[in-house]
């Protein structure tokens, strides 16, 4: 039997090869896009600062096998420069801050991506930006009270108050590409 065409397997074989051709191309362009760095920017962010709250809520233990006085936190300095990192850090000197006199013990240090820089984190009543006067650094803390069984967030040292913390990413050049990290300080919920 002489068949002119093509065999059903053929056409997976090839159907399959367009496909897995087309997800790495999107895959490639997707990251090109400005949205998409800022997007992962923020993503990680969000992640690295649920990690601190949950170690904080869960006595998650530390330094010398033992849970920090005052929990952990994220930590990052606005310059500007385009080789910004945040941390995720123990605090243990119990004052609900990232110090860098070597007494706070580092857990992971992360960098943005070289298009992307944090551009803001704000309480409410007071942002900082790269541009502000010393301190330019942004600090979201979560603390576990042994004693009295209670949770406290904190932002750059201050116990907060007010209902969320902000920290917002955007692209170096595409400027209108924009991510906000949002906690919640009430219910501990992370956006």
């Amino acid at each position: 039997m002489n068949s002119s065409g093509f065999t059903i397997v053929e056409v997976l074989v090839t159907a399959a090869i367009i496909a897995i051709l087309a997800t790495i191309t999107s895959l490639q362009t997707g990251r090109r896009d400005p949205g998409g760095y800022v997007h992962e920017s923020k993503e990680l962010l969000r992640s690295t600062t649920e990690l601190a709250r949950t170690y904080a809520m869960t006595g998650h233990l530390c330094c010398n096998n033992s849970y920090p006085p005052d929990g952990y936190g994220v930590f990052w300095t606005m310059d500007g420069a385009p080789d910004q990192s945040y941390m995720l850090y123990a605090d243990l000197d119990n004052n609900q801050r990232y110090d860098s006199d070597g007494v706070d013990q580092v857990i992971t240090n992360h960098s943005l991506d070289d298009v992307v820089n944090f551009t803001s984190c704000s309480d409410g009543a007071t942002t900082i930006t790269p541009n502000a006067s010393p301190p330019n650094t942004c600090d979201i803390h979560f603390s576990f009270g042994q004693e009295n069984q209670a949770y406290h967030v904190y932002w750059n040292g201050i116990g907060t108050g007010i209902a969320t913390l902000e920290a917002t990413v955007q692209h170096q050049s595409a400027t209108t590409e924009t991510d906000t990290m949002t906690v919640f300080t009430k219910t501990f919920l992370i956006e």
